[in-house]
C-alpha cells in the first residue's frame, strides 16, 4: 500500500506523454490514409489498333446436302389403250305413224 501513494516520477511522465504523442500520430496516419480524397481523375486514354494489311480468310462454302440416290423407279405398266371405235352407225329410218288423237311416238323399222 506504500506503492499507491507515491508520485509517478517525472520519467515515467515523459514517457507516457512521448507514448501518447506516438499513438496520435499513428492514428493520425490511419485516418488520412483511409478518408484520403481521390487525386484528380485522369482523362480515358484513347488506343488505336492496327488493322492486319491481309483480309480475312473467305467463309467455308455451305455444306452441301448429300445428293439422294434416285430411286428405282417401278417399271412401267402399259395400259392397253381401247381401240378407237368405228365410225357411228348411220341412223335408221325411222317412221312416225300415229292413230288420230294419240301423241307421235317413234318406231323403229327392222331392216
Amino acid at each position: 500500500m506504500a506503492a499507491e501513494n507515491q508520485k509517478p516520477s517525472k520519467a515515467n511522465a515523459v514517457w507516457l506523454v512521448v507514448g501518447g504523442l506516438v499513438f496520435l500520430a499513428l492514428a493520425y496516419g490511419v485516418y488520412s490514409l483511409l478518408s484520403s480524397k481521390p487525386g484528380p481523375k485522369k482523362p480515358p486514354v484513347t488506343t488505336v489498333k492496327l488493322l492486319p494489311d491481309t483480309p480475312p480468310p473467305p467463309p467455308p462454302p455451305p455444306k452441301e446436302p448429300p445428293k439422294e440416290q434416285p430411286k428405282e423407279e417401278p417399271k412401267e405398266i402399259k395400259v392397253e389403250q381401247p381401240k378407237p371405235i368405228d365410225a357411228p352407225p348411220e341412223p335408221q329410218n325411222l317412221k312416225m305413224e300415229a292413230m288420230p288423237g294419240m301423241h307421235l311416238v317413234p318406231l323403229v323399222l327392222a331392216r
